[in-house]
């Protein structure tokens, strides 16, 4: 699974996202000031609140990814997109994000796929 958005690239996309995008965030709550907070390494207290907004917060990220794949951006783009790295030897920027992880997510999502068209 993916372990750790990028939080300055989380970030980045909320800042440069159209209107109804930030809604979106927003709705399911992820807040820009958490996610600046996050990008900053600021120690965010470990109230119930802030857990449920980084649990969403993973969600999201991994929404994200997700709405690549389905958009069939290539695999190579997605990890850029996402501070991903190819494999061993070949990190980027040592993001959380590999080239195993991307397949085993696409992998379980087609597999889901197939189960809910089958009923």
């Amino acid at each position: 699974s993916i372990k750790e958005p990028n939080w300055l690239m989380f970030v980045n996309k909320y800042e440069k996202a159209e209107p109804n995008r930030k809604r979106v965030f927003e709705r399911v709550g992820v807040t820009e000031g958490f996610l600046n907070m996050k990008a900053n390494g600021q120690a965010v207290s470990r109230t119930d609140k802030n857990i449920r907004q980084e649990k969403a917060a993973k969600r999201l990220w991994t929404a994200l990814i997700l709405q690549d794949l389905v958009d069939e951006v290539p695999a190579h783009a997605i990890l850029q997109r996402y501070d991903g790295h190819l494999g061993v030897g070949q990190t980027a920027k040592g993001g959380a994000l590999d080239l195993g992880t991307l397949e085993d997510l696409q992998n379980h999502c087609s597999g889901y796929a197939a189960m809910v068209s089958f009923f």
